[in-house]
């Protein structure tokens, strides 16, 4: 079977590692969200790749940073696209799993703030009291890499990790023709609902949603097959044509993190057997 997990922050950086645990490097691709990403004293930070990267080698991603930073930007000034380089950085920390930017170009998300700012995503976070979100807003020219969609083309099941809907997910979902092969291509699409944290509640909040796991499913839609969420978030989902999981998905440790992702693969198996 050949999943590809659409990933962002450190939800999707843990399951991203648990499906690594269990899958080959044949079987699994990693497609992970670039809009975050800043410049810092003329370095390139990606923060959603180096999350990614630094969990899936299992080593201290602010130990690796600078040294990433520094590499990352001298070879993307050569020249090189910022797939050649994130392929390089696996190799240097031994990764054998295809991990992948959503794009190589830059595509910032901005975040429209109730009094009217336009922030980036980095800027947003490291405000001292970050405040009300109106509405994201994506680049409207965002095209995905030959690369992705290689790999979508061949994807029997489509895993949206639980990553911050609006900030990790909703930006790869933006880039061009990623959604529109997600309604076509794959027999699944599944998704790990995230926390509900502090910040995604205040998002929410922002944005009118309830802060609540069923509203993470409606802002899914139709896109999803499936649905996952944790047992403190225990519901009655109430979404028309969407089956619903709920198991624990708390992710502390290695064990944690393949536990769910066992449980993710399997509950996937009906609809891709149902749709084969």
């Amino acid at each position: 079977m050949n999943v590809v997990c659409l990933a962002g922050g450190t939800g999707g950086a843990k399951l991203a590692d648990g499906l690594a645990q269990i899958l080959s490097p044949a079987e699994l691709t990693i497609v992970v969200n670039t809009g975050d990403d800043f410049r810092q004293s003329g370095l390139l930070v990606c923060p959603d790749l180096d999350a990614v990267m630094a969990m899936l080698a299992g080593v201290n991603a602010e130990r690796e940073a600078e040294s990433w930073y520094s590499l990352r930007s001298q070879w993307l000034a050569e020249g090189r696209s910022l797939t050649a380089v994130t392929h390089y950085l696996c190799q240097q920390v031994h990764i054998q799993h295809n991990l992948l930017p959503m794009s190589d170009h830059p595509v910032p998300t901005e975040i429209v703030t109730a009094d009217g700012r336009t922030l980036s995503v980095h800027a947003w976070f490291t405000q001292e009291d970050s405040p009300a979100v109106a509405q994201m807003r994506f680049p409207d020219n965002a095209r995905a890499t030959p690369q992705v969609m290689k790999r979508l083309e061949r994807a029997d099941l489509v895993i949206i990790a639980p990553s911050n809907p609006f900030v990790s997910i909703d930006p790869i979902l933006n880039v061009y023709p990623i959604r529109a092969m997600l309604e076509d291509i794959p027999q699944a699409v599944i998704a790990v609902a995230p926390m509900l944290d502090e910040t995604l509640g205040k998002m929410m909040q922002g944005m009118g949603m309830d802060v609540a796991v069923t509203a993470v499913a409606n802002h899914y839609g139709d896109l999803i097959d499936g649905f996952i969420y944790d047992l403190q978030q225990a519901v009655e989902l109430d979404h028309a044509g969407i089956t619903t999981l709920c198991v624990n998905t708390l992710m502390q440790t290695a064990d944690d993190r393949c536990r769910l992702a066992q449980n993710v693969l399997n509950f996937a198996q009906q609809f891709v057997i149902h749709n084969s």
